[in-house]
Order: structure tokens, then sequence, then C-alpha cells
């Protein structure tokens, strides 16, 4: 087989789509999130069930999967405690199963215990946990189907990359960010706590990334994110206790950093 694509979660399970349509997955396996209709762990490529032509599969964090067909379905499959998976129900899946909907997606990111999924008109859905804010339709109520993030915004890009937090890309180079905030990961400097009580800093609604900047592409991480602007310089912000913003410091930033060594 030959892959075209791959994605790695922070379990350790990792999905990849071939050249030719096919998702596959291998590691870990207890809830089922390798989609081969088992719970049983493989140390190989599997081939996820079903049949279905994929052209994108993102990995979540904590034991789930979902896949991109090719035809701008979703589906997803593996642990579903707080409706991750999107399908209507909480209960887990060891084969794919459809996105409540029926909308059409043209990517699709996960994060810890959520999902979301872009459209061809730059809406952007979210499903899954929201304790944090992460679905941005300014509740706190997790979703096990898809809810449309609030603000009236048109996004060309999503990232949520295992974390807790999400961001989206506009056309015009705004980047929104919603979601936990307790390190700064937001970008939009301190946020107090009053937006999830008894909990953390966080924001319920995608807020602009302070600065001014215009980006091109982001990445959000689990605790921080980092952006390409559209002149080609690059800013991090959030937790950097092991230095990953690569400002040179070890110390969090809530506002972009550029990144040493770039003129």
């Amino acid at each position: 087989m030959t892959f075209d694509r791959v994605s790695v979660g922070g379990a350790p399970n990792v999905c990849g789509v071939t050249t030719s349509g096919e998702a596959y997955c291998w590691g870990r396996n207890v809830f089922g999130e390798l989609g081969d209709g088992s719970t049983q762990d493989h140390p190989a490529p599997t081939l996820v069930t079903g049949g279905r032509s994929f052209g994108a599969v993102a990995v979540g964090k904590d034991y789930f999967a979902c896949g991109l067909t090719t035809s701008g379905a979703a589906y997803c499959w593996g642990r579903n405690e707080f409706g991750q998976l999107g399908n209507g129900t909480f209960a887990n899946s060891s084969t794919p199963t459809a996105v409540s909907g029926g909308l059409s997606f043209v990517a699709i990111v996960t994060g810890f215990y959520h999902a979301c999924g872009l459209t061809a008109t730059g809406d952007a859905y979210c499903w899954g946990n929201n304790s944090l804010g992460q679905l941005g339709n300014g509740g706190s109520g997790l979703s096990p189907q898809p809810v449309l993030v609030t603000g009236g915004h048109t996004f060309t890009a999503l990232s949520a990359a295992g974390g807790q937090h999400t961001c989206g890309l506009s056309a015009d180079g705004v980047l929104r960010c919603w979601g936990l905030n307790t390190f700064g990961q937001l970008g939009v400097g301190p946020i107090g706590p009053e937006q999830c009580p008894g909990a953390a800093a966080c924001s319920k609604t995608p807020v602009a990334v302070t600065g001014g900047l215009l980006f091109s592409s982001v990445s959000a991480g689990g605790w921080h994110t980092c952006a390409l602007t559209t002149t080609g310089v690059l800013y991090c912000w959030g937790d950097n206790e092991y230095g990953e913003l690569g400002d040179g410091s070890a110390v969090n930033r809530s506002q972009p950093v550029k990144v040493a060594g770039q003129p």
C-alpha cells in the first residue's frame, strides 16, 4: 500500500489514507479506535471497515478518529463518552458511524474529546465535549451531533490537533480561536474564569487573535498554538514550559510572539 496522508493522535494509535482512498489504522484499540470492527490491538495497519473511499482522516487525542470520504461525508469511530463521534449517541463504536445531520464537509479536525468539520461555504460545525467552550456555539453543554460555531464567520481552515481549543482561519487572514485558554493558547490575552465557572479560563465563542496579524495557516496544539503570517513569519503563543513557543524563553505567552531567528 502507498499512503497519501497520515494522522497521529495523543493516544497510541495512528491512521492513514492510501492513494486509492482506503483508510488503515494501527496501534492500541481498546475502544475500537482502529475502526476494523474489533477491540484488538494491531501492530500493523488494519483496514477500516465499510469499503468507503476516504480523502482525509484525523485521529483524536483520546481514542477516537474521524474520516472524511471523497464525497464529503464524515464518519467517526472509537470512544464516544462525550458524543465525539457525532452520531447522536454516546455509545462507543468499533466501526465507522456517520456524523449526524447529513452535512457535507471539505475538512475535518479532531481535538481531545471533540471534533469539527468545515463546509464548502466556510461554516464550521463542532460536536462532542463542550465543558470549556470548545464547540464555539456559546454554550457549555456537550453535543453528540454537529452544532454551528457562532458568530457568522466564514472559515477557510480549522485546527484542533488534540487539544481543548479550536482555531479557525478566515480568507482575509484573521485568526479566531475558542475553548480553553488556561495558558493563553487562544492568543487574545488573559481571559477570566467567569465563562467557565469552577473550571478554567476559556471562551465559548470565537475571539480574534490579538496583534493585528494576518495569517495563512495555523496549527493548534494541546496547550499552545502556532500560525504563519501571510508574509511568512511564524508566531506562537500559549504554554511555554519547555520552550515550545520558540521565542528563546520558557515563559507562557497569551499573545503571539515571534519564533526566534527570523528576520
